[in-house]
């Protein structure tokens, strides 16, 4: 919202909203084609483009859950820091302090060729947030039929889910101006308590989510150790807990 403004930051939202749906419902539909399933990303671009597309797309989809789970340690470390925001907490404490009419400033920071750049950089912030970058992974895991309840997932997702974040984004913005921090909780005034315990969350929220990127590497050293069979065996259990804890 910062580098976009009201205008552009409404606009982008919701156009990120409908673009992701609509690219996200195209992966899910690829799941099963020529009576072959295709649960990875590579395997998709493989089929559809070679070989050679589908080493660049192993690649890169590495790099990409890399980055992302970089990015989660270093939220992780702002909540340590300051003691996924509680979007209670936080939607709260944003509007008692909007409520308050504090000085706020809506113009877009920056000098001209500042101001591109931080375009590009906010556009790539919307493709992040909307976009996992393993459906085809997660889609694998569906129940029969498969590609029905993908729909009915990333229906629920683009609709009801995305509520939650246009709530926080919005409020934020409206109670700070670009003055907003990325991260809410550096903005909100309140109870040192609450705001303890939204940071703890915060924390708590990047760990689960480390290891939601991450499923690309356990799939491979699963597969390299030969980890098969039930998930409570004591073999696959104790493998696991010691190889995912460690990472």
């Amino acid at each position: 919202m910062v580098p976009l403004g009201w205008i552009g930051g409404v606009v982008g939202l919701i156009l990120a909203t409908v673009i992701s749906l609509y690219a996200n419902s195209l992966v899910a539909n690829l799941h099963e084609f020529g009576g072959k399933r295709h649960i990875r990303y590579r395997d998709l671009a493989g089929f559809i483009y070679g070989k050679k597309a589908y080493a660049l797309i192993w690649g890169l989809q590495y790099v990409n859950l890399f980055m992302i789970n970089v990015g989660y340690i270093i939220l992780a470390g702002s909540a340590l820091k300051a003691v996924l925001v509680y979007i209670v907490i936080g939607f709260s404490l944003a509007l008692k302090d909007g409520i308050h009419d504090p000085p706020r400033d809506y113009n877009i920071p920056g000098t001209k060729v500042g101001k591109i750049f931080t375009t590009i950089g906010a556009a790539a912030n919307l493709v992040f947030a909307f976009n996992t970058g393993m459906l085809p992974e997660i889609q694998a895991t569906v129940r029969p039929p498969v590609v029905q309840n993908m729909m009915k997932a990333l229906y629920f997702q683009f609709t009801v889910g995305v509520l939650p974040m246009y709530a926080v984004t919005f409020m934020g913005y409206w109670a700070y101006g670009s003055e907003t921090s990325a991260y809410l909780l550096n903005n909100v005034n309140g109870p040192i308590w609450v705001k303890t315990f939204a940071n703890i969350s915060a924390f708590l929220q990047t760990v689960i989510a480390l290891h939601i990127f991450a499923s690309p590497m356990y799939e491979y050293l699963d597969t390299k150790f030969g980890i098969k069979g039930s998930a409570l065996a004591m073999r696959n259990l104790s493998f696991r807990i010691l190889v995912r804890g460690a990472t």
